[in-house]
């Protein structure tokens, strides 16, 4: 089964939880930690069938890649992301954004610009990362797959 690509909002938010070092590495996959710290989204990655699944909601619910994958994929080198993009995304209180903006994408990904360009970050710095790392995902052909039996 396919995957559908997510808001850009989510590649930030990725990037975010990459920044603030809540991704751990484990034998078969990842763990990462929400931005407020209370909820945990473990990452399952099937290298012999190109395979991924998570259990955030957005994933597990929507089949639309979520920011635990794409946090995955960016702290594996499997994504690419400039250094100027990564330190801009450290601190920015995505679970507060949401909620601020009732999970409206594009008004978090309009604030989010916002919090970057403060830290000299330009929206045609962030449209172009977005856009090749979208490009980049979609190459990936990743299949959706079930985590494994215990």
């Amino acid at each position: 089964m396919a995957w559908k690509l997510p808001h850009k909002i989510k590649y930030l938010e990725a990037v975010g939880a990459l920044a603030d070092e809540r991704v751990t590495h484990n034998e078969s996959g990842a763990i990462v930690v929400s931005s407020e710290k209370t909820k945990t989204y473990r990452v399952f990655y099937d290298l012999a069938r190109n395979g991924i699944i998570a259990d955030d909601p957005m994933s597990k619910f929507q089949g639309t890649i979520g920011y635990p994958i794409l946090s995955f994929l960016f702290s594996g080198k499997k994504l690419k992301v400039p250094e100027e993009i990564l330190k801009a995304s450290s601190g920015i209180p995505w679970k507060a954004l949401a909620v601020k903006h009732k999970n409206n994408w594009d008004n978090v990904y309009e604030e989010a610009l916002l919090l970057l360009k403060e830290k000299d970050i330009t929206f045609n710095n962030v449209e172009t990362f977005v856009n090749e790392v979208a490009e980049q995902l979609e190459k990936m052909n990743l299949e959706r797959v079930a985590f494994p039996k215990k």
